[in-house]
């Protein structure tokens, strides 16, 4: 107990990979046992509560015992914007070390209070308020309607998930409309960081949709990783594309996004390498472009009110610095590799957890899982202090514990 505790001590921030890493390798009971034992011997819990909330969370979620509004309890505990972070995050990963019976009250609690959230907003209106009998509902009431809708759907579990996800690839109407129905709540969740940015919350909804429907008709469940996964990047797609698309005062062709886009990227890992801001000929030199295609792109933004693709995508709190323009997607990529890509790089990060934090190293440095540059067994040797012998010996054992059938299954998918 003493060693996870020194480890968690060291743990600047934690995050749900972090997590992951400490119940793979000591178990969740042990590891959240860890979390209370240092709580209560604190004298500043609630900076604890606030700095290590996704383990507290989790251990609040599992040993709630049918609590009415375990949302509301997780609300005024750690703060909504925590709460709903926790839950967007743990939605889209492929981690599931949470009962799947408990994520779903839990899901439900929050579209509840959500409804009684716009409901109160609804009573504070003005009675003098002026109402289109022609349109009742207003935008915020129409979104009402619909998370109620959609709350009452079930989520799938794993295995129903794969069963019902062959049958729809199978042309099975009824599975392909399940397997849509209960990843709804996913693409609010995701809509959800895209607000204020020019189209309303149910249109982005709406245009997330299609994108989960384009998952559904693309996704192939014998690969193996979880449908989530490979729905988030589509679903992001047609939200950014819709954007980029309407939310102009003057028409802007999808190709002209595009180009910014790319722009954008260059500039900033320009800015990264150079140390400065780089110059439009820089630019146009890193993407093989003319410089004309630059100055076309820089006139396009001035002369219109295009929604600025620099503009941040995250919500309060969230550390996360993405922007617009990284979810435009150019031309030159293929939408399902890189949605194969996503899965491949999580179920990765998954295996990697399950071994010890120097193999997890190694193995990173040696093979560029990060940053994708690749060092040799002398420069990993001089970085972590020991022999360039004893760095080959740590990334063969790692690469044999990769091997064994339990860790190996979850990356058979991915090799052709």
């Amino acid at each position: 107990m003493d060693k996870i505790i020194n480890e968690i001590s060291n743990i600047k921030v934690l995050n749900l990979k972090e997590y992951n890493n400490l119940i793979s390798r000591y178990g969740i009971n042990d590891v959240n046992l860890a979390f209370k034992q240092i709580l209560n011997l604190s004298t500043k819990k609630q900076e604890l509560l606030k700095l290590y909330s996704i383990a507290f969370i989790v251990i609040d979620i599992t040993s709630q015992n049918k609590r009415n509004n375990i949302y509301g309890f997780l609300c005024n505990k750690y703060g909504q914007d925590v709460v709903d972070k926790f839950i967007s995050e743990y939605e889209i990963s492929i981690l599931s070390f949470i009962d799947d019976d408990k994520i779903n009250d839990l899901l439900n609690a929050a579209i509840d209070f959500e409804e009684t959230r716009e409901n109160l907003n609804n009573e504070e209106k003005s009675n003098d308020e002026s109402i289109d009998n022609n349109n009742f509902y207003t935008d915020s009431d129409s979104v009402k309607v619909y998370l109620r809708e959609i709350g009452s759907l079930p989520l799938l579990k794993a295995e129903e998930e794969k069963a019902i996800a062959i049958a729809a690839k199978k042309g099975d109407e009824k599975a392909r409309k399940k397997l849509i129905e209960s990843n709804l709540r996913l693409v609010v969740s995701i809509a959800k960081h895209f607000v204020y940015h020019g189209l309303s919350l149910l249109d982005l909804i709406q245009e997330g949709n299609l994108g989960l429907m384009k998952a559904v008709e693309k996704f192939d469940p014998y690969k193996g990783f979880k449908f989530s996964t490979y729905a988030t990047w589509w679903i992001r797609q047609a939200i950014t594309r819709a954007l980029a698309d309407h939310a102009n005062t003057i028409r802007i062709p999808v190709h002209a996004h595009e180009l910014i886009g790319k722009i954008n990227r260059a500039k900033k890992i320009l800015t990264m390498t150079n140390s400065g801001e780089p110059s439009d000929e820089e630019v146009a030199k890193y993407l093989n472009i003319d410089v004309a295609k630059i100055e076309e792109a820089k006139l396009i933004m001035e002369k219109t009110n295009l929604i600025s693709l620099d503009t941040p995508i995250k919500s309060d709190g969230d550390r996360d610095d993405s922007v617009i323009g990284d979810f435009i997607p150019s031309t030159d990529d293929d939408p399902e590799e890189i949605a194969y890509k996503m899965a491949l790089e999580e179920t990765v990060k998954e295996v990697l957890a399950t071994l010890t934090p120097r193999e997890q190293k190694v193995l990173e440095l040696r093979f560029g899982l990060n940053d994708n540059k690749i060092f040799t067994l002398d420069e990993i040797g001089q970085m972590l202090g020991v022999t360039r012998e004893r760095i080959r010996q740590i990334e063969n054992k790692a690469i044999r514990k990769i091997k064994v059938p339990v860790r190996r299954k979850k990356l058979n998918p991915f090799i052709k």
